[in-house]
């Protein structure tokens, strides 16, 4: 077996090994992939019924934009849960509940904020296209909702203090 250098974050392949599927910086890369084509998905969940909402059935835009953003929540966490970070989908249903208790509080918090308040700064005082703003506002969101993810609510299990 080859040896490693550790640091908090991720396993490093020494300089004498190749980089194989175990490494940690490759993980980490094919992990922010599936977590992009997941968010790309919830992208189509949350614009879909943004423009379903307000546009066909004439709700208020913040109340339809807050409406499709924890729709898109509730997919994203389930693709995540089952595909992005299955490695550490782990434990029974009490953790199963508390990460997503806590994955919707950080999306929905980070959600809210990015996107209502795009939304809101951009259509009221730039005259920007609403459906423009909402994806600016999406996008600001992504990156911080990725490290909030891999770093807190899909942690490995030997992260997590024993209680």
């Amino acid at each position: 077996m080859a040896k490693t250098k550790s640091n908090e974050r991720c396993t490093v392949p020494s300089a004498t090994e190749p980089i194989t599927k175990k490494s940690g910086i490759l993980e980490d890369v094919r992990r922010f992939f599936r977590f992009g084509i997941v968010g790309g998905l919830g992208i189509l969940v949350n614009m879909g019924f943004y423009a379903l909402l307000h546009d066909l059935v004439g709700i208020y835009d913040l109340i339809a934009g807050a409406i499709a953003i924890e729709l898109s929540i509730l997919n994203n966490f389930t693709l995540n849960e089952r595909w992005t970070f299955r490695d550490r989908s782990w434990g029974g249903w009490k953790v199963w509940i508390k990460r997503c208790v806590a994955f919707h509080l950080s999306s929905g918090l980070v959600a809210m904020f990015t996107q209502l308040v795009t939304l809101y700064v951009l259509t009221r005082f730039m005259g920007i296209w609403d459906k423009l703003a909402y994806l600016i506002g999406i996008a600001l969101g992504a990156v911080a909702n990725y490290f909030i993810c891999s770093r807190w609510i899909f942690k490995s299990k030997k992260e997590t203090p024993s209680t």
